[in-house]
């Protein structure tokens, strides 16, 4: 570029002095071309340094995303779509799953949240886990966290909870896996787990509505009140809400 630029000032130049009183005119034209010039340069040189920072962006996003695939966790997004060798069940096609989602729901005296879910066709390698659940299966699994922040013991039995599903399951929990806090004592944090296994396939759900019974201190507090909660995955199968649903 440098090169050129020098070739088109020089040959201005012999032409403008030939001319005579053009000279001044032109000495401003070459000036103007040289700014232009200039300018390009500086624009080529703007557009190299914004290439290299969005080559960098994408080298660190790469890695960062690497550094998650790496991940063997269940309840990472980044793993749907994978097989996960998990050494308690054995291979789980992750189908849906996600975590950490915002939600907390009040009832009565006790704080009830959603950690994480998961929708996944497993083959089991364990022989007692193959006694469990035959050859293969396909669960739901949904993770909560449970805080009694009163001075009264309650009577809590989420891991009993039956789902339905937007492709019209109602299913009832696998009550041998399940677990939860039964007598759930004054001031405590419990965390439990419950299981199901839809028949249906997994990826055409996208909703799951829990039936959650409410909890109380004695018969006469409600013992059939029923709070059910949504959960919702996104189209790539990723869990995006936890809410109650009204």
């Amino acid at each position: 570029m440098k090169s050129k630029l020098l070739a088109l000032v020089l040959a201005t130049s012999f032409v403008l002095t030939a001319c005579g009183g053009e000279v001044t005119n032109a000495t401003e034209k070459s000036k103007e071309e040289t700014k232009v010039a200039e300018g390009v340069n500086t624009e080529e040189k703007e557009d190299t340094e914004e290439s290299e920072k969005q080559e960098d962006s994408k080298k660190e996003i790469a890695s960062e995303t690497e550094d998650l695939e790496e991940d063997d966790d269940l309840y990472n997004p980044n793993n749907i779509g994978k097989t996960i060798e998990d050494p308690s069940i054995g291979k789980a096609d992750v189908i849906k799953t996600g975590k950490d989602v915002e939600n907390n729901i009040k009832i009565k005296d006790i704080d009830f949240s959603i950690n994480s879910a998961l929708l996944a066709h497993v083959t089991p390698e364990d022989e007692e886990v193959k006694a469990l659940w035959g050859d293969e299966t396909d669960i739901i699994v949904i993770n909560f966290d449970i805080a009694n922040n009163s001075d009264t013991e309650y009577t809590f039995y989420p891991e009993q909870s039956t789902i339905t599903t937007n492709t019209k399951e109602q299913l009832d929990p696998d009550l041998l896996l399940s677990g939860g806090p039964g007598q759930f004592k004054p001031n405590t944090e419990v965390s439990g787990s419950v299981f199901y296994y839809p028949e249906k396939g997994l990826n055409e759900i996208n909703e799951i509505t829990l039936y959650l019974k409410s909890p109380y201190k004695d018969v006469s507090d409600g013992v059939d009140e029923e709070v059910p909660i949504k959960i919702t995955f996104d189209e790539n199968g990723k869990l995006i809400s936890v809410e109650e649903s009204k």
